[in-house]
């Protein structure tokens, strides 16, 4: 689980250069965006049986929905006419979900990565808003050094805050995501026991397990 982390001092990086020598994170990251993507697809796919319709034109109507809870309450609303009151809250419960697990992926995707320089235990997610406003202090000359480069080891850096994040918890969160892509797969199913919706051509995935090596927290 990830760890408040808050900076006291000493040498640290940001960027691409985090990963340089760990590729497993590069791995473990780009599996939460692809396990994500297949997840909006399946939950398209529900859309789709539940409208009784693969037109394109429904596709893009659904893509056209800004975000999650506009597509969740769009689902529900199109729901009453079509589902049983079981299916209609079953369904609710993992737009829910999904939007938690959005979230989660969201952080890990589009986040700014750190480390500490020499740790190898965990890399470190940080607060965007809040380094992009104290990288903007090392441009005025009381933190430069004496040859101009910036300090990072000086004041504005000083407490910055950020969730350390070992490799197991990065991998948690794409299983936690592929757990909830199982999850839509058998509700669209179900979805389409309701409707007369000519079926798509996916399959359950229930014998998709994922694997990964012991990690040293």
């Amino acid at each position: 689980m990830p760890q408040p982390w808050t900076y006291r001092g000493g040498l640290f990086n940001v960027g691409s250069r985090v990963f340089g020598d760990r590729p497993e994170y590069c791995a473990a990251i780009g599996r939460v965006a692809i396990e994500w993507s297949h997840l909006e697809q399946v939950i398209a796919t529900t859309f789709c049986y539940l409208v009784s319709s693969h037109d394109q034109d429904v596709l893009d109507l659904y893509s056209g929905l800004i975000d999650l809870k506009l597509r969740q309450m769009t689902f529900k609303a199109l729901s009453k006419s079509k589902l049983s009151p079981d299916m209609i809250e079953r369904g609710q419960s993992l737009f829910t979900q999904a939007r938690k697990r959005s979230a989660e992926r969201a952080k890990i995707v589009h986040g700014v990565w750190g480390e500490v320089v020499g740790e190898q235990r965990y890399i470190l997610l940080i607060n965007q808003a809040d380094y992009l406003r104290r990288l903007g202090l090392m441009f005025r000359e009381p933190y430069r050094k004496e040859d101009g480069k910036f300090d990072n080891t000086q004041y504005p850096f000083l407490n910055l805050e950020a969730q350390s994040y070992t490799l197991r918890d990065i991998e948690n969160i794409h299983e936690r995501i592929h757990k909830l892509v199982l999850e839509f797969v058998v509700y669209a199913e179900d979805v389409l026991s309701q409707t007369n919706t000519k079926p798509l051509p996916f399959r359950r995935e229930e014998d998709v397990v994922m694997k990964y090596p012991p990690v040293d927290e």
